[in-house]
Protein backbone atom coordinates (compact mmCIF):
# COMPACT_ATOMS: atom_id res chain seq x y z
CA UNK A 1 0.00 0.00 0.00
CA UNK A 2 1.27 3.63 -0.74
CA UNK A 3 0.35 6.86 -0.04
CA UNK A 4 0.76 9.92 -1.53
CA UNK A 5 3.09 12.54 0.52
CA UNK A 6 4.09 15.44 -0.50
CA UNK A 7 6.53 15.21 -3.05
CA UNK A 8 7.32 11.83 -2.66
CA UNK A 9 5.62 8.42 -1.77
CA UNK A 10 5.02 6.53 1.80
CA UNK A 11 5.40 3.01 1.51
CA UNK A 12 3.48 1.02 4.12
CA UNK A 13 4.53 -2.43 5.75
CA UNK A 14 6.41 -3.39 1.96
CA UNK A 15 9.70 -4.86 3.93
CA UNK A 16 8.00 -7.73 5.09
CA UNK A 17 5.21 -8.68 2.56
CA UNK A 18 6.90 -11.48 1.49
CA UNK A 19 7.41 -12.82 4.79
CA UNK A 20 3.71 -12.16 5.77
CA UNK A 21 1.94 -13.86 2.74
CA UNK A 22 4.39 -17.02 3.42
CA UNK A 23 3.55 -17.12 7.13
CA UNK A 24 0.58 -14.88 7.38
CA UNK A 25 0.76 -15.06 11.16
CA UNK A 26 -2.51 -13.59 13.29
CA UNK A 27 -1.45 -9.62 13.72
CA UNK A 28 0.72 -7.77 12.22
CA UNK A 29 1.94 -4.18 12.73
CA UNK A 30 4.37 -1.46 11.89
CA UNK A 31 4.70 1.60 9.79
CA UNK A 32 7.50 2.11 7.35
CA UNK A 33 8.05 5.03 4.87
CA UNK A 34 10.24 6.60 2.19
CA UNK A 35 10.44 10.04 1.23
CA UNK A 36 11.88 9.06 -2.40
CA UNK A 37 9.51 10.03 -5.29
CA UNK A 38 9.88 6.04 -6.53
CA UNK A 39 10.43 2.67 -4.62
CA UNK A 40 13.77 1.50 -4.74
CA UNK A 41 13.43 -1.16 -6.63
CA UNK A 42 10.80 -0.06 -8.72
CA UNK A 43 6.87 -0.16 -8.59
CA UNK A 44 6.69 -3.57 -10.25
CA UNK A 45 8.01 -5.21 -7.27
CA UNK A 46 5.18 -4.31 -5.08
CA UNK A 47 1.32 -4.54 -4.96
CA UNK A 48 0.44 -0.85 -4.43
CA UNK A 49 -3.06 0.55 -3.85
CA UNK A 50 -2.33 4.71 -4.23
CA UNK A 51 -3.80 6.96 -2.13
CA UNK A 52 -4.45 10.70 -3.70
CA UNK A 53 -5.47 13.72 -1.70
CA UNK A 54 -9.22 14.50 -3.56
CA UNK A 55 -8.30 18.07 -4.01
CA UNK A 56 -11.04 20.85 -4.49
CA UNK A 57 -13.83 18.49 -5.24
CA UNK A 58 -15.80 18.69 -2.12
CA UNK A 59 -15.81 22.30 -3.44
CA UNK A 60 -17.24 21.80 -6.76
CA UNK A 61 -20.12 19.12 -5.27
CA UNK A 62 -21.29 21.29 -2.46
CA UNK A 63 -21.79 24.50 -4.73
CA UNK A 64 -21.44 28.35 -3.35
CA UNK A 65 -20.83 28.78 0.49
CA UNK A 66 -22.90 31.55 2.04
CA UNK A 67 -20.93 34.14 4.50
CA UNK A 68 -22.45 35.71 7.19
CA UNK A 69 -20.79 38.92 8.30
CA UNK A 70 -20.24 39.49 12.45
CA UNK A 71 -22.30 36.73 12.93
CA UNK A 72 -21.45 33.28 14.92
CA UNK A 73 -24.00 30.16 16.20
CA UNK A 74 -24.99 29.88 20.14
CA UNK A 75 -23.95 26.03 19.96
CA UNK A 76 -20.91 24.35 20.55
CA UNK A 77 -18.60 23.40 18.05
CA UNK A 78 -17.46 19.95 17.67
CA UNK A 79 -14.12 20.67 16.51
CA UNK A 80 -11.72 23.78 15.75
CA UNK A 81 -8.74 24.85 13.07
CA UNK A 82 -5.38 25.94 13.22
CA UNK A 83 -4.47 29.68 12.05
CA UNK A 84 -6.74 30.91 8.69
CA UNK A 85 -5.54 33.49 6.69
CA UNK A 86 -5.72 32.96 3.17
CA UNK A 87 -7.79 31.68 0.33
CA UNK A 88 -6.35 28.55 0.32
CA UNK A 89 -6.79 28.39 3.94
CA UNK A 90 -10.70 28.71 3.60
CA UNK A 91 -10.85 26.33 0.76
CA UNK A 92 -9.32 23.79 3.25
CA UNK A 93 -11.99 24.77 5.72
CA UNK A 94 -14.53 24.14 3.61
CA UNK A 95 -13.46 20.78 2.86
CA UNK A 96 -12.84 19.93 6.38
CA UNK A 97 -16.53 21.44 7.24
CA UNK A 98 -17.72 18.50 4.46
CA UNK A 99 -15.40 16.20 5.87
CA UNK A 100 -16.38 16.60 9.50
CA UNK A 101 -19.94 16.20 8.32
CA UNK A 102 -21.11 20.09 9.29
CA UNK A 103 -23.34 22.24 7.78
CA UNK A 104 -21.08 24.99 8.76
CA UNK A 105 -17.94 27.18 10.37
CA UNK A 106 -17.44 30.04 12.31
CA UNK A 107 -14.02 31.99 11.25
CA UNK A 108 -13.08 33.92 14.64
CA UNK A 109 -11.07 37.18 13.21
CA UNK A 110 -7.85 38.04 14.54
CA UNK A 111 -7.70 40.39 17.72
CA UNK A 112 -5.20 43.02 17.99
CA UNK A 113 -3.97 44.35 21.53
CA UNK A 114 -3.39 48.26 22.52
CA UNK A 115 -0.01 48.00 20.66
CA UNK A 116 -1.32 46.62 17.15
CA UNK A 117 0.08 43.33 18.17
CA UNK A 118 -1.90 40.37 17.24
CA UNK A 119 -2.84 38.22 20.52
CA UNK A 120 -5.57 35.74 19.29
CA UNK A 121 -4.42 34.59 15.85
CA UNK A 122 -7.87 34.16 13.04
CA UNK A 123 -8.89 29.95 13.32
CA UNK A 124 -12.11 28.38 12.62
CA UNK A 125 -14.74 26.38 14.71
CA UNK A 126 -17.12 24.02 13.20
CA UNK A 127 -20.80 22.94 13.74
CA UNK A 128 -22.10 19.95 12.83
CA UNK A 129 -25.89 20.82 12.22
CA UNK A 130 -28.09 21.25 9.64
CA UNK A 131 -27.75 24.28 7.65
CA UNK A 132 -31.76 25.30 8.37
CA UNK A 133 -30.64 24.51 12.67
CA UNK A 134 -27.85 26.59 12.23
CA UNK A 135 -29.50 29.37 10.87
CA UNK A 136 -31.96 29.90 13.97
CA UNK A 137 -29.24 29.92 16.40
CA UNK A 138 -27.22 32.47 14.23
CA UNK A 139 -26.48 35.52 16.35
CA UNK A 140 -24.50 38.49 15.96
CA UNK A 141 -20.66 38.92 17.10
CA UNK A 142 -17.84 41.02 15.63
CA UNK A 143 -15.57 38.99 16.30
CA UNK A 144 -16.82 36.31 13.71
CA UNK A 145 -18.29 35.29 10.32
CA UNK A 146 -19.96 32.64 9.73
CA UNK A 147 -19.97 30.44 6.72
CA UNK A 148 -23.13 28.56 5.54
CA UNK A 149 -22.52 24.90 3.30
CA UNK A 150 -24.67 25.12 0.78
CA UNK A 151 -28.23 23.92 0.71
CA UNK A 152 -27.49 20.77 -1.73
CA UNK A 153 -25.26 19.15 0.74
CA UNK A 154 -26.62 17.22 3.72
CA UNK A 155 -24.22 16.84 6.69
CA UNK A 156 -24.94 13.08 8.58
CA UNK A 157 -25.15 14.57 12.15
CA UNK A 158 -26.39 11.68 13.61
CA UNK A 159 -24.65 10.06 16.30
CA UNK A 160 -21.59 8.14 15.78
CA UNK A 161 -19.65 6.02 18.13
CA UNK A 162 -16.08 6.67 18.20
CA UNK A 163 -16.91 10.19 16.10
CA UNK A 164 -18.73 12.39 19.00
CA UNK A 165 -18.87 12.08 22.62
CA UNK A 166 -21.26 10.49 24.61
CA UNK A 167 -23.60 12.54 26.28
CA UNK A 168 -22.49 13.00 29.86
CA UNK A 169 -24.59 11.55 32.28
CA UNK A 170 -25.46 12.96 35.63
CA UNK A 171 -25.82 9.68 38.71
CA UNK A 172 -27.62 10.19 41.41
CA UNK A 173 -26.87 7.65 44.09
CA UNK A 174 -29.44 7.80 47.06
CA UNK A 175 -28.33 4.56 49.99
CA UNK A 176 -31.38 1.87 49.30
CA UNK A 177 -33.35 3.69 46.77
CA UNK A 178 -33.60 3.54 43.62
CA UNK A 179 -30.71 4.94 41.14
CA UNK A 180 -31.43 7.99 39.37
CA UNK A 181 -29.45 9.20 36.10
CA UNK A 182 -30.21 12.42 33.39
CA UNK A 183 -28.32 12.11 30.32
CA UNK A 184 -27.79 16.28 29.39
CA UNK A 185 -27.03 17.94 26.29
CA UNK A 186 -28.45 15.12 24.08
CA UNK A 187 -29.69 16.84 20.76
CA UNK A 188 -31.53 14.51 18.21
Amino acid sequence: RASGAGDGWVILNMDYLEEFLETQPESFGGFHGSSRSQPYLGWEKYLVAPVVPSGDEDDEVTGAWEKFVNTTVSCSAVSNSGVVRSEEDFQAMRRKCVNLECGGFAWRKPHFNQFGEEDNPPVCFFYRRMQADLREVMVASEDYDFYLAPSEYRPDCSFKVGRDPAPACHVRWVESQKVHAVACRVTV
